[in-house]
């Protein structure tokens, strides 16, 4: 009995890791997670497709450490293969609507570990961490002699 105790996931962690890395704009009405195959299906609402996206660029960057210290991606394979955006009869003020799914690391739900979640705080969008510059910009002015 204690080797099978030992070997079930630890799935009350989803509460915890959700909590950390969902952003108040985003809900979820539906969470699928697949021990066998470490795939999750997140199914839910937001505000903006914006805060969506934020939300998959959380969950690409979110790392995770054990108890040696090491860090490690906790998610990969994040891909947003939904979404919609509607302006009529949006749900609870939520216009858009999307499906997230993605593989997790297996030890994030290993019982026998020690998993401390380490979710960026930064905007991690490219527009963001690139600061492009316009594209369009006038062009210089020349002096035509007299």
């Amino acid at each position: 009995l204690t080797a099978l105790h030992s070997s079930k996931p630890a799935a009350s962690r989803l509460f915890d890791f959700l909590n950390q890395v969902t952003p108040s704009q985003v809900s979820i009405s539906s969470f699928l997670v697949d021990f066998n195959t470490q795939q999750v299906t997140i199914t839910g609402t937001s505000d903006s497709i914006s805060s969506v996206n934020k939300y998959v660029d959380t969950l690409k960057f979110t790392k995770y450490t054990t108890d040696g210290g090491n860090s490690k991606k906790a998610f990969s394979n994040v891909v947003m293969t939904s979404f919609g955006i509607s302006t009529a009869g949006s749900q609870n003020g939520q216009p858009a609507t999307y499906t997230i799914t993605m593989q997790y690391d297996p030890p994030l739900f290993d019982l026998t570990k020690k998993i401390a979640l380490v979710v960026p705080t930064v905007t991690t969008t490219r527009a963001t961490i690139d600061s492009p510059t316009d594209l369009f910009q006038p062009a210089p002015t020349t002096r035509k002699g007299n």
